[in-house]
């Protein structure tokens, strides 16, 4: 009897410690590093001369003097949607810009919103950073939030281009 005890306590036990395990942590960038995208490219930090690229990232061959470019070598949600692709360009050790891709014909399970892609992005940064600053006769959208600008873009019928540059 005192082996059931003991057996039943011990399980007890595990079975509290298992709460405490993260549950919003598994793979992708936010995995990785601990917080969303979007909140690391709007910090100060990446913006400072020689900071380090946060996560995972992969060289691209081709560098043009002091430029080098990168590409996320996971995946990541921004704004709440799956992107396709997130890049950094560097020019001589400092990030000069994030640009993140949104390909509605590569996101799974994904249903567009009635104003397609480009409205469900903009929606999605206006709830995170507010109204957007500017608008460009051609529906660019500029934001400020934190230490950084976003400028939304269409790129074509399916594709939505965000780019992330220091705030100054």
């Amino acid at each position: 009897m005192k082996t059931i005890r003991a057996a039943f306590a011990a399980s007890l036990l595990l079975a509290n410690l298992a709460h405490a395990v993260p549950q919003s942590v598994g793979n992708g960038f936010l995995g990785a590093v601990g917080i969303p995208f979007e909140k690391f490219a709007a910090a100060a930090g990446p913006w400072a001369q020689g900071a380090e690229l946060k996560g995972p990232w992969k060289a691209r061959a081709e560098k043009k003097g002091d430029v080098e470019n990168f590409d996320l070598a996971v995946d990541a949600i921004v704004f709440g949607i799956p992107a396709a692709q997130v890049s950094a360009e560097r020019v001589s050790g400092a990030v000069r810009r994030f640009t993140v891709r949104f390909d509605e014909a590569k996101m799974k399970n994904i249903k567009s919103s009635a104003g397609g892609l480009y409205a469900q992005v903009v929606a999605n940064i206006t709830a995170l950073a507010g109204e957007p600053k500017a608008s460009s006769p051609g529906g660019e959208k500029s934001f400020r939030y934190e230490s950084s600008l976003i400028t939304a873009r269409k790129s074509g019928a399916k594709e939505v281009i965000v780019d992330f540059t220091p705030a100054k």
